[in-house]
């Protein structure tokens, strides 16, 4: 049940992106706010969290969640105020951005696939993905015996808007265990819960430590 991921394996880094953003109201203006540690709850970065719709968001063009490392070759050094007067000081209508794309789907996939190998992984979108156990048993075992056997499901949720990750146990309410759970079950349910948590927190404190080697190496 517990899940080890490969210490060996090379850290994971987010793209790094550089921009030529419009940043002028109100045709194509960019807000910029904080990215939240879930763990914590303290600010580790900012990231863009609105843009107008003059962006198709192709690959040159803001994202939502984008992480700033620059504004015209300066760190705003994680501070809000200093990020909206760089954008406001700017001479001329566009200004350069140097970002970490950590809100791609090919990024994050890697990230979760990486910390839990022991789960068959599948992402719904760039925000949300669906795991299950590799070795869960049939319905039919879990139906027929659930002292026995216990199935699981989970989702893991990106936001984009905060850069929070959290998870979500998508069997928490089903006939066995609302209606027929044994003590075994119950424990074997607060086993993994507390195991999948523990998976997540390590995940996100990897996200942060590779973030942070991906701005040193965009600055450097």
């Amino acid at each position: 049940m517990t899940n080890q991921s490969n210490s060996s394996a090379s850290p994971i880094l987010p793209a790094v992106v550089t921009l030529t953003v419009t940043n002028k109201p109100p045709s194509c203006g960019i807000e910029i706010g904080r990215t939240v540690s879930s763990m914590s709850g303290n600010p580790t970065g900012l990231r863009i969290v609105s843009f107008n719709v003059c962006y198709s968001q192709t690959e040159d063009d803001p994202h939502l969640g984008d992480e700033i490392v620059s504004i015209n070759n300066v760190d705003p050094k994680n501070s809000v105020d200093a990020a909206m007067k760089l954008l406001a000081d700017a001479k001329g209508n566009t200004v350069e951005m140097q970002v970490l794309r950590t809100n791609a789907q090919v990024y994050r996939e890697a990230l979760v696939s990486s910390r839990f190998y022991e789960y068959s992984v599948q992402f719904e979108s760039s925000n949300k993905a669906i795991l299950k156990p590799k070795d869960n048993p049939s319905v039919l075992k879990a139906t027929l015996a659930p002292m026995y056997f216990t199935r699981f499901k989970y989702s893991i949720t990106f936001d984009d808007r905060t850069g929070a990750v959290s998870f979500e146990d998508l069997y928490a309410i089903t006939f066995n265990r609302s209606n027929g759970a044994t003590p075994q079950q119950q424990q074997r349910i607060q086993d993994r819960h507390h195991a999948f948590k523990s998976q997540l927190e390590k995940m996100e404190a990897t996200m942060e430590h590779n973030r942070e080697e991906a701005r040193k190496l965009a600055l450097s």
